[in-house]
């Protein structure tokens, strides 16, 4: 059985998501997001638009985000010149005054959707990497994910949504 580390996910993600990783030959992987607060979306946001890696910065950050998304991106800019924890609360204020479902879908209601992200670098072996990839976007296709975002398409993790309810058949 391919072990999964990190946050909890309920029952039926995470036997999709062992199913997925049996297919691709993936024996281990770490979920690293799940449900956030506005608070912690602020936080994420502020470290993805502060960082230098893969995806992160303002302008790879804008590609991410949808309009709700960037209008919080443009509060991190107005006052980028603030202390951290001062940019990430007005951060937070202004997703819960657009909507946090409307932000990221990691902020929906977890009774109606489950939403994780899996850090690429922790899928082992790593030279698996693309056939999980294969597998997690199969899954969309099959109606088992609703949705993927990846490092393929301005991701830094391997983003998974699925509606809450049955295993589908």
């Amino acid at each position: 059985m391919p072990l999964i580390t990190g946050k909890p996910l309920p029952l039926d993600a995470r036997l999709i998501l062992q199913d997925i990783m049996v297919a691709a030959g993936v024996q281990q992987c770490e979920i690293t997001s799940v449900a956030r607060t506005p608070a912690d979306q602020a936080r994420v946001m502020f470290a993805n638009l502060v960082g230098t890696g893969l995806h992160q910065g303002i302008a790879e950050q804008r590609k991410l985000y949808l309009p709700p998304g960037n209008q919080i991106i443009d509060v991190y800019e107005q006052n980028a010149s603030l202390p951290a924890d001062q940019v990430q609360a007005l951060m937070a204020a202004r997703i819960q005054e657009v909507g946090p479902q409307l932000v990221s879908h990691h902020c929906c209601d977890p009774s109606k959707m489950t939403v994780w992200d899996i850090d690429p670098a922790t899928v082992k072996p790593p030279e698996k990497l693309p056939a999980f990839e294969a597998a997690l976007a199969a899954a969309v296709a099959d109606g088992r994910l609703s949705k993927l975002l990846s490092p393929h398409n301005a991701d830094p993790a391997l983003h998974c949504e699925r509606p809450v309810g049955e295993l589908p058949t």
